[in-house]
């Protein structure tokens, strides 16, 4: 949203009556300007409107229709979720085997290499 014009400022000071009558007569004299304020004038009328009120089973339609979506969506987020949950764990679970059978050896191999490597007394 952009910032009034100081000729928007002049044209609503006019229509809210708030105008000086120096502001008055500038306006009076400008048509451009005379018609901005029936530009305004028409969004007043406009936005004074009441709006219809809906029929009850239309508002109960609309509330069961939102809830609906809102339900389906939590339920299709709760098994992404669990689906992303399992397959860190999954992830997590595999790196510990492969980390535990990797160490195992590793540390076997190390103790072979020491009895190997010791001086035969």
């Amino acid at each position: 949203m952009s910032a009034p014009t100081p000729r928007d400022e002049l044209a609503s000071a006019y229509l809210d009556g708030e105008a000086t009558s120096d502001e008055r007569a500038l306006v009076e004299a400008d048509a451009p300007l005379l018609a901005r304020v029936e530009e305004l004038r028409a969004v007043r009328r406009t936005l004074a409107t009441p709006v219809a009120a809906r029929p009850d089973a239309a508002v109960d339609a609309a509330i069961a229709a939102a809830l609906t979506v809102d339900a389906q969506w939590r339920q299709h987020h709760r098994w992404a979720r669990a689906s992303a949950t399992a397959l860190v764990g999954a992830a997590a679970g595999g790196w510990r085997i492969a980390l535990a059978i990797v160490g195992r050896g590793g540390r076997r191999c190390r103790r072979r290499v020491r009895r190997d490597a010791a001086p035969v007394g």
